[in-house]
């Protein structure tokens, strides 16, 4: 397809920066510290495979030990941990933004004939925003690469036999690193579907149609392209068995949460979701099909509904969207461009030069306030991210400092764990095996939601968990939702001590004779706290440096589980820090009037709840505080109105709200309460 468009020469002129500055503000939104959880898995299994070889039977699970299973991302995997032994995070990192950049540079010379350099600039800031939230070092994201390769080499070479030497080599490198590998043929077919129209038009002399583009080679040779690229997927050290596998895998987010959006916490923060951000680029696209007024090329529309698609049916194909949609923004948002200028083509004419300044001060505006978000944190900091601008890992956020403990030889053989600490732990303390982990196709459904809703406070799930596993131990996580409730409801048995206690790990023992030394260590105990001071005067040092500092997991970890254990003093100090370094974490303040209410403080408490509603104005839980409190203090045409938005907001939780508040218990109310929203 021929370029069509008319382009401004004053923009066209420096076309190659402006694709240049969106490429680097995409980049820019790679380079953070690694947080994810799943990494620790792929660089535990590179470890493994480069010491032993491809496994075929598990060696890492306690409940799953030498169970049947493949690595159906061992290329990945392996390559991870050769590039962590050779560089450490930061070449983990870096490679991953490469990668990422090199697949977005080829779909921007292949989307030249769709759009300007303006266009590509702008569809190169909508893609950097539908990857941000998930540009972390994960297969699903180092693997985009492959259908960005597709994409550029069958529309610059569909017709030529050169795409066949590089497309079959790639398949087979993406067959063996990620299950996402089946989208290959059917961008192919996508593709041959695209040029057999156009050879139909030709064929029955359809004005407008170029034959020098249809010709039958132009979609045999891509339909062909698909069946090769079936056929090598077989190259992989499982065969037939790596389809079976994956076909269980599918492509949709079924099962339970294995995998953190932003973080363990971000839900205590007001920020976009993925699922926001898909729709806002659906819109995108959506409008190209309004404003585009000549015939959209079939197969770069089936891409952007296929990418499409497969986001609104799970968020974390976001990213598929972001690579397989990449044309069609362009092609939208030149339409769109041009359908204004129409719209307004006398005051564009007469201003030309005016309006020539805005569209470059907009290509320069966005990227600049996008690239000073990222480098000054406050993307982060807003989002409850615990990456941070930079390289290296944020250690914080995993079960780091409570490793020495796991590592002593009268550890109990047998301690649950949550799932997303469980790579993690195989990284960290590789000669004990690990209870779970994020392997949804080794441990299957049903133990995984068994642990979930254990550690989330199910009694019944954790009943039957404990009489099952007879676990010594449980390493719950204190940042992740509902886990102040699993603590309570844990103790509540009488069964169960807290021996260790960090802030982002709490370590319960079972009350038995084999556990004996433990419970007894006095030095345990002081060995956590000690932990979470340090953390604390850590954070307090980035408060007192950076206007948006890095996330403190082990500080919200910690305000979870002081209030749980009623201990209110304790926790204002925390969500006073908290609250002071993150004024934007609606639940910081909620908590933070909780604790003065339960202190006997109503009018700070007021203050405090007050601010919760300004930050999460769809908070049912902060509103039916905030009523409270004006209650106590004789204000209530400002508690009815508090109570009116929190029945239209959730009337089941307002209804329990009010069940329990109406007691006035020393708990007021409970943990499980007040986890909802």
């Amino acid at each position: 397809m021929t370029a069509v468009h008319e382009s401004n020469p004053a923009l066209t002129r420096y076309g190659r920066w402006f694709v240049g500055l969106g490429l680097l503000t995409l980049a820019a939104f790679g380079l953070r510290t690694i947080s994810n959880s799943d990494f620790w898995l792929s660089l535990s299994c590179g470890r493994w495979i480069a010491a032993h070889g491809l496994p075929h039977a598990d060696p890492f699970s306690l409940t799953r030990a030498q169970a049947p299973w493949m690595d159906t991302s061992w290329l990945y995997n392996w390559l991870v941990y050769w590039l962590w032994s050779s560089g450490g995070a930061t070449l983990v990192t870096l490679t991953h933004v490469a990668v990422i950049v090199v697949a977005f540079w080829l779909l921007a010379r292949m989307a030249r004939n769709f759009g300007d350099p303006v266009s590509i600039t702008f569809a190169l800031l909508v893609s950097a925003w539908l990857l941000a939230p998930a540009f972390v070092t994960r297969p699903r994201l180092l693997t985009l690469i492959f259908p960005a390769v597709f994409m550029f080499c069958l529309s610059t070479g569909g017709r030529r036999w050169w795409p066949w030497l590089v497309l079959l080599p790639a398949e087979v490198l993406w067959a063996n690193m990620f299950h996402t590998f089946r989208l290959g043929p059917v961008i192919c077919l996508c593709f041959a579907a695209q040029q057999f129209a156009r050879w139909r038009r030709v064929q029955r002399g359809e004005a407008g149609a170029e034959e020098g583009e249809a010709s039958r080679e132009a979609w045999l040779n891509p339909l062909l392209l698909a069946g090769g690229t079936l056929a090598v997927t077989l190259i992989n050290p499982y065969g037939w068995e790596l389809h079976r596998e994956v076909m269980g895998i599918g492509l949709g987010a079924t099962g339970p949460r294995i995998t953190e959006d932003v973080s363990v916490f971000s839900h205590l923060f007001s920020a976009a979701t993925t699922g926001q951000l898909v729709w806002l680029a659906a819109a995108v696209n959506i409008m190209g099909l309004l404003a585009e007024k000549r015939r959209l090329p079939l197969g770069f529309t089936l891409w952007a509904v296929l990418g499409t698609g497969l986001a609104m049916w799970s968020p974390r194909y976001a990213l598929l969207m972001a690579v397989l949609s990449f044309p069609f923004f362009v092609l939208s948002l030149r339409a769109a461009g041009l359908f204004l200028r129409d719209a307004f083509s006398d005051v564009v004419d007469r201003q030309s030069v005016w309006f020539t300044r805005l569209a470059a001060a907009g290509i320069l505006v966005i990227p600049a306030v996008t690239l000073g978000r990222l480098v000054s944190n406050h993307y982060y900091y807003a989002n409850g991210s615990a990456s941070c601008f930079g390289l290296g890992v944020s250690e914080e956020a995993y079960p780091a400092a409570v490793t020495p403990v796991l590592a002593r030889p009268d550890f109990p053989a047998v301690a649950v764990n949550n799932p997303l600490d469980g790579g993690y732990l195989i990284w960290r303390v590789p000669q004990r095996p690990v209870f779970t982990d994020a392997r949804l196709s080794l441990y299957g459904v049903t133990l995984l939601q068994l642990v979930s809703r254990g550690l989330a406070g199910d009694l019944q799930a954790w009943q039957l968990l404990e009489s099952r596993l007879a676990p010594g131990a449980v390493l719950l996580n204190c940042c992740q939702a509902q886990s102040a409730v699993g603590l309570r409801n844990l103790l509540s048995t009488g069964r169960w001590a807290v021996k260790y206690f960090d802030g982002v790990t709490a370590l319960l023992l079972r009350n038995t004779p084999e556990n004996r030394a433990l419970l007894q260590d006095a030095q345990l105990q002081a060995f956590g706290l000690n932990n979470l001071e340090l953390a604390r005067r850590a954070y307090e040092q980035r408060v007192a440096r950076h206007w948006f500092p890095a996330h403190s997991p082990a500080l919200i970890g910690a305000g979870n589980m002081l209030m749980v254990l009623n201990q209110y003093t304790e926790a204002e100090k925390v969500y006073t820090l908290l609250a002071r370094g993150a004024p934007n974490m609606a639940d910081a303040w909620l908590e933070l009037g909780i604790c003065r209410w339960n202190l006997k403080r109503p009018k700070e408490a007021l203050a405090a709840v007050e601010r919760a509603t300004e930050c999460a104005p769809r908070n049912a839980l902060a509103w039916l505080w905030y009523g409270q409190v004006c209650t106590e203090l004789g204000l209530p045409q400002e508690a009815g109105e508090a109570w009116h938005r929190a029945q239209k907001l959730n009337p089941v939780l307002a209804a329990s709200f009010m069940t329990q508040v109406q007691t006035r218990t020393t708990n007021n109310v409970s943990p499980a309460l007040r986890g909802r929203k």
